[in-house]
């Protein structure tokens, strides 16, 4: 693993038990190289059921 982030969806839910849009962002090392695998993973540790839908991955480069 070159990096690895998390954080809590809890933190970007208003509203419980509505649809809700979440839009999160995060930078990845300059190590990445072009052919790098990159996962995204959803974990529910709660009891408690969760819904996604329509759930998409934008990978965007930047240089300066």
């Amino acid at each position: 693993n070159i990096y690895y982030k998390s954080d809590d969806l809890k933190d970007f839910i208003k509203n419980e038990n509505e649809w809700t849009q979440i839009y999160y962002s995060a930078f990845v090392p300059k190590e990445i190289q072009k052919n790098d695998i990159i996962k995204c993973y959803i974990w529910n540790i709660g009891s408690y059921p969760v819904f996604l839908d329509d759930v998409e991955m934008t990978i965007n480069a930047y240089t300066k």
